[in-house]
Parts: C-alpha cells; structure tokens; sequence
C-alpha cells in the first residue's frame, strides 16, 4: 500500500487557510509558537514540538492543524493516529476500507484496491491484552480500530481466485 499517500502535492508551501501560507521557516516556527501557546495540544509544551507534528503531517499531505489533532508524541516519537491513517486510505484513488465488525471486543477492516478486497485486519482485546493496549478501559472501541488500521500489514490476506 505505498500509494496511499499521494507524492504529487506540491508541500514547498504549506496552505492553512486561502490567503495564509507557510513560506519560510520563520512562519512555521511563528505557527509552532502559536499553537504551542494555545494549550489545546498537551503533547506539544514548545513549538518545536508544534513544528515537527506539522512538517510530520506534510510530509504525509496533511494541513497543519490535522497534523496537529492526528499525529502524537508518544514516548518522545511523532506517531500518526489512527484518524489520519484512515484519512490516507480514503483519500487514494486506489484503495478503501470499510469496517465489517467493531464493537468492545473486536474490530475487523476490510481493505480494497481498486475496489476488490485485498484482506482483513483484526485486532481484539485478547490480542489488547496481549500487545498491552493502554486506554482499553475507557476506549475500547478506539482503541481497537486504532490497532486494526495499522496493523494493515501484518492482515489476513483474502483468497481470491485468478480471473
């Protein structure tokens, strides 16, 4: 699946509103600085926490306040959240998902290419339990979809017979 994040956008300048660009670093830094005051975003204390979650999501064609609400630091590392991970998959003229089952106990995601079903990824909460999932307590569900969309590579591939 590496054509989910699409490489032809232009990311040299970041557009976060119609008349309001990020041409240089100077202006990211400002926006960093801006965000990271804000106190909406507790994982980001300076701005160039803010920076690196913003240059994180261009990188992956995102704007920088879905960069800021989709990518985590977690243990010191940028992690994408499930939300941009399926945002990604939606995005592509060449794949989809759709979710077959998702409720407390376990979430399964079909995946296609080019509209024929390539797999399903699953992950319950024995496999939670087993992983050490955190949150599971309050957050069952998302934690579960979080898990199933990216553990994308390791899903059961489905059979399918050659035309």
């Amino acid at each position: 699946m590496s054509d989910i994040i699409p490489t032809h956008k232009d990311l040299s300048t970041l557009a976060i509103a119609p008349h309001l660009k990020i041409d240089t670093i100077d202006d990211l830094q400002r926006l960093g600085e801006i965000l990271s005051r804000s106190g909406f975003f507790e994982d980001c204390k300076q701005a160039a926490q803010a920076v690196v979650k913003i240059l994180a999501g261009a990188e992956l064609g995102f704007p920088a306040f879905s960069s800021m609400c989709g990518i985590y630091i977690i243990k010191g590392k940028p992690a994408i959240g499930a939300n941009l991970m399926a945002a990604a998959v939606k995005r592509s003229p060449r794949y989809d998902y759709r979710v077959l089952e998702l409720n407390d106990r376990i979430c399964k995601i079909a995946f296609f290419d080019g509209g024929r079903e390539i797999g399903v990824s699953e992950f319950s909460t024995a496999d939670a339990q087993k992983a050490g999932t955190q949150n599971m307590g309050k957050f069952a569900r998302n934690m579960l979809f979080a898990r199933a969309m990216s553990n994308v590579s390791s899903m059961r591939k489905t059979s399918q017979k050659e035309n």
